[in-house]
């Protein structure tokens, strides 16, 4: 799943301008507040927080003339996924703007200077006109916050076309794959408390699934998935939904890295017979594929890059794994 949730970045512009965002040094401040400000948008919540408190989303309010703040009270739960217009994208008046030089020492203009944190009031397509505002810390992470435009509405007929053809079919399972109860309320799913209450961790890997129906909610921002095991028995998948039009440098995502379902549509060609195996009875063995490492044990809790001599993933705290040149070289328990 990590994987997935590096692409759990909402994208809301054209990739171009996505991908300028990654250096902000070809794009100023005042260029990104122009493709926002005052555009219609779609207001979602990018974290995984249960309905009684949904996210960063606060009460705005006009405290000075062109110059708005946050209350304490978070913004009401039936405004996620709801449309409003951008009215303030600027500095949190908290905030002092970033001194900053070019590399030659010459001071950049104001308006080209990122703040340290961003203040985005919205208000919102209800009947009280209601003003929501959050504020973010990177302007890559607008996309945890918001989608503009018509990307809502493409983004919901691709995926309910491929959700669509994805019925009938079989999909796999993984160490990671979350099997949920079946009978949960999106309330529920949107609890992680409950959802972890509710995980079914006692499957075998790789298991056939057959998907029985799958499901766009869009105003929750994620996609429910059931499946028949082979005793017959029901399970459901969720995906948090994040930057679905996202794509890394050389790296074309799955649809399923888009609609961070952490099941795979097939097994990958690239897995030996051994790795097959190993990953079936959830072991690893030394020249194991990162790949199948991560499909027969899951994602670690942590991870620490060593650069050309490799990686060392840390799984429960006391299990390490060695990885160099994307495969395992070494492993020991700590205790």
């Amino acid at each position: 799943m990590k994987k997935i949730i590096k692409l759990i970045l909402f994208g809301f512009l054209s990739l171009q301008f996505l991908s300028a965002w990654g250096a902000s040094a070809q794009l100023s401040f005042a260029s990104i507040r122009s493709e926002i400000i005052e555009k219609e948008v779609k207001v979602i919540d990018g974290s995984r927080y249960s309905n009684d408190s949904w996210g960063k989303w606060k009460i705005a309010y006009l405290s000075d003339p062109g110059q708005f703040e946050l209350h304490h009270s978070l913004a009401p739960i039936e405004l996620r996924g709801k449309r409003g217009k951008v009215i303030f994208f600027g500095a949190n008046p908290d905030d002092q703007m970033k001194k900053s030089t070019d590399v030659f020492g010459s001071n950049i203009k104001t308006t080209d200077i990122f703040p340290k944190e961003i203040l985005i009031v919205v208000k919102m397509n209800d009947e009280s006109e209601t003003l929501i505002g959050t504020t973010i810390s990177d302007v890559r992470l607008l996309k945890t916050v918001l989608l503009i435009g018509n990307k809502a509405d493409l983004m919901r007929t691709e995926i309910n076309s491929r959700l669509l053809k994805l019925v009938g079919r079989t999909i796999y399972n993984v160490r990671a794959t979350e099997l949920l109860k079946p009978d949960l309320s999106i309330n529920d799913i949107m609890s992680e408390k409950i959802r972890k209450a509710n995980t079914d961790s006692d499957q075998n890997n790789l298991m056939k699934l057959e998907v029985i129906d799958a499901r766009y909610f869009e105003d929750e921002n994620l996609v429910v998935i059931k499946v028949r095991l082979p005793s017959d028995e029901r399970r459901i998948l969720v995906g948090f939904l994040g930057d679905y039009f996202y794509q890394e440098a050389g790296y074309k995502p799955t649809f399923f890295e888009k609609i961070d379902i952490s099941a795979i549509e097939f097994i990958p060609s690239n897995f030996t017979k051994k790795e097959v195996r190993s990953i079936l009875e959830r072991e690893i063995f030394r020249g194991m594929s990162r790949d199948a490492l991560v499909a027969s044990w899951g994602y670690p809790g942590k991870e620490n890059y060593w650069g050309n001599a490799g990686s060392q993933l840390i799984y429960h705290d006391r299990i390490y794994v060695y990885i160099r040149q994307n495969r395992v070289v070494e492993w020991q328990n700590a205790n």
